[in-house]
């Protein structure tokens, strides 16, 4: 049956996103990473470098984008389409057919029953939130980062169910595709702890906790390391604008609230001056009426949607 409910969800996500395929390219981020690049995109004999460079600015200068999946995404669209934009679109709509279907393993993973599971998907695949990533193709960046993050947690929950040692392996090398996917992956670390502690209850210095967290601090070292090798001279911020520009965006988190439950006034690009609050603030009231209203049970499973979120 779960087969059926992804390949209805797959038919959505095409049926929906075919316009795109007729789209061309926006030239905005599309210049840099496709169209001024394809002569390092379409010979595969670059694959190595493409764990030697930035994304954006490729060997020019200095970057911070150390994302090579997203680079090898693009070289496989240039080696099929060269530069025309059709293949790029189509790509990003199979992507974004790939992670909808991930968010149903995940929720039936989570032992959701099948069919909610199906419409939460449902409405993943079609929210207006999603037209970004999906309709751009710089946007897939996105959704590469989803695609291998929720993989990673799906098998993050056979692992924490089985200990098996294969599903510990999966899991640590969906996690290092999301970190070189966007850096932003990193957030997966501490949802996956709230699963972990809150959700499934287990003890602090058990064995799986404990080696799931030496895993991930080998492979941050790794990936740190390979992102200071290959980016010698990648733009490096004070750690005192690091936290200024985390306080100061923290109002997005409201603001997405807003995004994801009054998808209305949706912007082109996320601009926080385009974004007003009012939307946010009334959602996120509703949510803490309905919330005190039904008290869920699964308080815990409540607590880690929103550190999901």
């Amino acid at each position: 049956m779960k087969r059926y409910y992804c390949l209805a969800l797959i038919a959505v996500v095409f049926g929906l996103y075919a316009r795109t395929f007729t789209f061309d390219f926006t030239w905005l981020d599309d210049t840099k990473l496709i169209v001024s690049d394809q002569k390092f995109l379409a010979d595969f004999r670059n694959i190595p470098g493409a764990f030697r460079r930035d994304v954006v600015a490729g060997n020019e200068g200095p970057g911070i984008f150390y994302r090579p999946l997203v680079t090898l995404s693009l070289m496989v669209d240039a080696h099929i389409g060269g530069a025309r934009p059709l293949v790029y679109h189509v790509t990003n709509v199979a992507l974004h057919a790939l992670v909808t279907c991930l968010v149903f393993m995940v929720l039936t993973a989570l032992r959701y029953p099948p069919f909610p599971s199906f419409i939460l998907s449902l409405i993943f695949a079609v929210h207006p939130v999603n037209v970004q990533p999906a309709a751009w193709i710089p946007g897939r960046t996105e959704m590469l980062l989803a695609l291998f993050v929720l993989a990673a947690f799906f098998a993050l929950i056979r692992f924490m169910e089985t200990h098996k040692p294969r599903y510990l392996l999966a899991h640590l090398f969906l996690f290092a595709c999301a970190l070189l996917s966007k850096e932003t992956a990193v957030a997966l670390m501490p949802a996956a702890l709230v699963y972990v502690y809150g959700v499934r209850n287990e003890k602090i210095f058990s064995r799986g906790p404990v080696t799931l967290i030496g895993c991930w601090a080998v492979l941050l070292v790794s990936w740190y390391c390979a992102r200071a090798v290959f980016l010698p001279h990648q733009i490096v911020y004070p750690l005192g604008n690091t936290f200024a520009g985390l306080f100061d965006n923290l109002s997005g988190l409201l603001l997405y609230w807003g995004k994801i439950f009054l998808p209305v006034t949706m912007s082109v690009l996320s601009v926080k001056q385009d974004m007003p609050l009012i939307y946010g603030a009334t959602a996120a009231i509703v949510a803490l009426i309905i919330f005190g209203i039904t008290r869920p049970k699964r308080t815990a499973m409540a607590a880690f949607g929103l550190a999901w979120f």
